[in-house]
């Protein structure tokens, strides 16, 4: 007997009932107007009360088989009634006491964002189900049939299971398993305050650290120190961490607002003063002389030099001096270096924790926190960032191997914008080169646009985020990702611990909204 195609025949099929099994209540069919990237539908009367926004469902159309279905999320939902229309007068505004329940006839309609094709294997009735989805490329026809997704199984089925875990879609239950092959290409956690990005981002953490080594800056020293503390990862204080002679001088040129024609001076400085401090010269005119020799001469201490205001002033003046500084120039270094607080340079003589130590113990202990509310003034905080930064692409130059490394950075609107320096280009040299180097970033903020270096964000491949603090975030976010006809109303309906999940970690691509897992207080 030979084998008939029914398809090619233009027979229609119903759906098959290993897939019907896998979806909950049929609520309505597909309207004229579908295209591949909407879908308006009707809603049956009685399903009314199930419709909301987010919610997943399958479309079966019978002319590509039935073994197919697309699939997509509510958006839209909107409430009709023949009777009580916006524009027209009836009698009920004035009497709304004989307005019964019986007298209305609504109805619901919705538009479908389609988010994939889901073909399915279905020859081996013993077999588990298996498919795979692609991308929306086909327009439903006016009538095919609209299944609500109750249960996670259709959506496993299609995209596999394995991956990373930070929540669940709250109305299937499915959790979407994240690619950690995509977070090379960079994370950012964006939300109102009070939204969950700090729980969220302890979670990306303890999921990240079982393919990575995680670094995470703790901005204010309560949201990640003290649950690491507790667990027994490494918190290094950031007032121990080493600073070179470049990320001191930019330091200290940031706190003091020093003009760019003066900045030379204030870099021979600390390096003179540092080498005294560090016994490597005796007084400034040894260090100014050997600066230009080839070779060194060890130095006899002929006193005890330490990092204060007043010994540091007298260093540099003394070094601007021999490089020919006027008085006037002189005078100025003396008012700009007094602006500095004394527990400034007093904090350069404290340090014995290396950037390398750091990298080191989250390789070591899988997470590693640097408590960055241990120091005082944003510039040394922004100079550690990125003097750890520094120290991991040091790294990778030597062994020029994948060094599989994760910075997280909170409150990055502090670290990632425009003007933060010099953690900001750091930070932005990790989103343009890093992910050949397993090289990645996380930034969480409760803004976009402007709390984001542009060169940061746009290099962002996959985004967390809420209710945003602006409205004009989300389009921000629209000119590099995929929004799916996620709107500002959408947003307003979130819960706290709710998240959009979009971009290239996303197994579906465009958004799903997530409910992240409960994070206990002393956990990840």
């Amino acid at each position: 007997m030979i084998p008939v195609d029914v398809r090619k025949c233009g027979w229609k099929l119903p759906l098959h009932p290993r897939i019907r099994r896998m979806l909950g209540e049929e609520i309505g069919v597909v309207l004229s107007g579908a295209t591949s990237v909407t879908a308006p539908i009707a809603v049956r009367k009685e399903h009314a009360p199930l419709i909301r926004e987010d919610l997943m469902v399958a479309v079966h159309d019978e002319h590509l088989g039935n073994d197919v279905v697309l699939i997509g999320v509510l958006r839209f939902v909107t409430r009709y009634e023949p009777f009580l229309r916006r524009g027209i007068p009836n009698v009920y505004t004035s009497y709304p006491q004989a307005l019964t329940n019986d007298l209305l006839a609504p109805f619901t309609n919705a538009y479908i964002e389609l988010y994939g094709v889901a073909r399915f294997e279905l020859e081996d009735e013993s077999a588990s189900v298996i498919g795979k989805i692609e991308p929306p490329v086909y327009a439903p026809h006016p009538g095919s049939r609209v299944y609500i997704i109750t249960g996670p199984e259709l959506l496993d089925a299609i995209v596999g299971g394995r991956g990373l875990r930070v929540g669940v879609h709250p109305f299937t239950g499915w959790s979407p398993p994240i690619d950690p092959e995509a977070l090379k290409m960079h994370v950012g956690v964006f939300g109102a305050t009070g939204m969950g990005k700090s729980r969220l981002v302890r979670r990306l953490a303890r999921e990240a650290s079982r393919h990575y080594a995680v670094i995470i800056f703790d901005h204010s020293g309560v949201d990640y120190a003290p649950v690491a503390e507790k667990l027994g990862y490494p918190v290094v204080p950031a007032n121990r961490v080493q600073l070179d002679v470049i990320t001191m001088t930019e330091m200290l040129a940031e706190i003091m607002d020093v003009p760019s024609t003066l900045q030379d001076y204030v870099l021979a400085g600390v390096y003179c003063h540092d080498g005294l401090v560090k016994g490597k010269f005796s007084t400034p005119e040894q260090c100014l002389r050997e600066s230009y020799m080839t070779t060194r001469m060890s130095a006899q201490r002929s006193r005890q030099y330490t990092w204060n205001k007043e010994e540091f002033i007298s260093t540099l003046l003394l070094v601007a001096k021999r490089l020919g500084a006027r008085d006037t120039t002189l005078l100025k270094l003396r008012l700009y270096a007094e602006r500095v607080p004394n527990y400034i340079y007093e904090s350069f003589g404290g340090r014995d924790v290396s950037p390398r130590e750091i990298i080191q113990a989250a390789l070591d202990h899988n997470i590693v926190v640097v408590d960055l509310g241990r120091e005082e003034e944003i510039a040394a905080k922004r100079a550690i960032v990125a003097q750890v930064v520094d120290e991991a692409w040091k790294i990778i130059h030597e062994t020029l191997q994948p060094i599989n490394v994760a910075v997280f950075v909170d409150e990055a609107q502090h670290y990632a914008c425009e003007y933060c320096r010099p953690s900001a280009t750091r930070l932005e040299k990790i989103a343009r080169e890093g992910r050949k180097w397993g090289l990645w970033l996380l930034v969480a903020s409760q803004r976009v646009s402007r709390d984001i270096k542009p060169g940061i964000r746009a290099n962002l491949g996959t985004v967390f985020f809420s209710r945003l603090q602006a409205t004009g975030d989300l389009q921000e976010l629209g000119g590099y990702l995929d929004l799916g006809n996620v709107t500002q109303a959408s947003l307003a309906m979130l819960d706290r611990r709710q998240f959009y999940l979009a971009g290239l970690a996303n197994p579906l691509r465009k958004p799903v909204l997530i409910q992240v897992e409960h994070v206990p207080d002393d956990g990840f």
